[in-house]
């Protein structure tokens, strides 16, 4: 699809002005003409750098806001194509416009809107379309949207917690780094130096302090060098398939981030699950869905083992137990739910019980790194000063 602006007449004779979409001038001129527009001048938006529009990305607020917003209209009694009409008019990015033209241009031809949805991978993630699909099968698209929306904003919110979560610690690691450098390869070597001449031995820690200056010194900058080519060669692995399932593997080991990682996976998982099932979609259709939602290979990996086995019969509890990789409660939760017919609303409540453990873990772990990170960056300052300030002792009790 491509954008053109467009200046057009309508019915009662007022200029109009906006963007419409379509494969080419003449679609768009004809969408213009059945809304009534008489076209006057249409120019094909052309932005410096930009990408093809079906590759452009709605932010998760963008998507948020653009599904409760035609919730509400769907709500009120609008049809789609107006809703969507009404939501590209008050629309002031060009971006999202051009996107939710689209999708209206796509409709207008006979396109369903999650086909039309499918058509921009970048900004409708798999599991929004499958569960708008479900939607207008069951023609509840309206109740879809609005569910929609709240998970959206929610997975929005938690990313916005662990992001601000991890600045100050990330800051002052930083500021200690260059700190501690600094004393070490500026200031150290002017202080030490007048200890040369002083003919008796140094303490151990000045002299333990004057080899790493010398070494940072001497070799601080092949040290930097070594350090990011490290960086960027594990950066490489860890994005290619077999490296990245290594790195998680090892990433789930690990006793405090491991269990984060889980949570995290966990919680998402049985989220986008428990809205693909009470969207109607069959449970194994929906595994295969909410399975691209983990972002941890090897938890994937285990539900689409879990999926074979529940097309064989299995019981979900039963077939995502065998990976070891979940928490008990949520095995729990989706066996109670699997025997009382409720699995839809007991994989949220397992959602929104990993999510508030989730959240507190990280309240905890910040306020425990946080003061931990001030103490270090102290006691090795403190360790700098004591080795400079032994020799000054040890020479006022020389002269005394």
């Amino acid at each position: 699809m491509r954008a053109f602006e467009y200046e057009a007449i309508d019915e009662a004779g007022r200029q109009r002005k906006g963007v419409v979409s379509g494969e080419d001038r003449r679609q768009a001129g004809r969408l213009l003409r059945a809304q009534g527009l008489t076209p006057t001048a249409m120019n094909e938006v052309v932005e410096k750098g930009a990408r093809p529009l079906s590759r452009r990305r709605m932010t998760a607020r963008e998507l948020a806001l653009f599904s409760r917003q035609l919730a509400t209209m769907l709500e009120s009694g609008s049809e789609l194509a107006d809703a969507l009409s009404a939501i590209a008019d008050q629309e002031e990015g060009k971006r999202v416009q051009g996107i939710v033209l689209a999708l209206r241009a796509a409709i207008m031809e006979g396109q369903g809107l999650s086909e039309a949805m499918a058509t921009f991978p970048a900004s409708f993630p798999e599991i929004y379309v499958a569960t708008i699909a479900a939607g207008e099968a069951a023609g509840a698209l309206t109740a879809v949207l609005t569910k929609l929306a709240g998970y959206v904003e929610f997975q929005q919110q938690l990313r916005q917690k662990i992001v601000l979560a991890l600045i100050y610690p990330l800051l002052l690691t930083v500021v200690a780094t260059l700190v501690v450098g600094g004393l070490l390869t500026y200031v150290v070597p002017q202080v030490t130096g007048v200890f040369a001449n002083m003919g008796r031995d140094l303490p151990l820690l000045t002299r333990m302090l004057i080899l790493v200056s010398s070494f940072l010194r001497d070799h601080g900058g092949g040290l930097a060098v070594l350090s990011g080519g490290l960086a960027t060669l594990f950066f490489s692995l860890a994005t290619r398939p077999k490296g990245r399932r290594l790195w998680q593997k090892v990433l789930l080991r690990l006793p405090l981030a491991g269990h984060l990682y889980r949570l995290t996976n966990t919680a998402r998982f049985t989220r986008s699950l428990g809205i693909l099932v009470k969207s109607g979609i069959p449970l194994v259709n929906a595994l295969d869905v909410a399975a691209r939602t983990i972002s941890c290979l090897p938890m994937r990996g285990s539900v689409d083992r879990a999926r074979s086995l529940v097309r064989e019969g299995s019981s979900l509890h039963h077939a995502l137990a065998k990976s070891g990789y979940f928490p008990a409660v949520t095995l729990h939760l989706i066996a109670s739910g699997e025997a009382g017919g409720r699995l839809a609303s007991m994989l949220e409540t397992a959602a929104d019980t990993h999510d508030n453990e989730l959240q507190a873990a990280i309240t905890a772990v910040m306020a425990i790194l946080e003061p931990l990170l001030i103490l270090v960056m102290g006691g090795v300052i403190m360790l700098i000063v004591l080795g400079i300030l032994m020799p000054i002792f040890d020479l006022n009790q020389m002269i005394q």
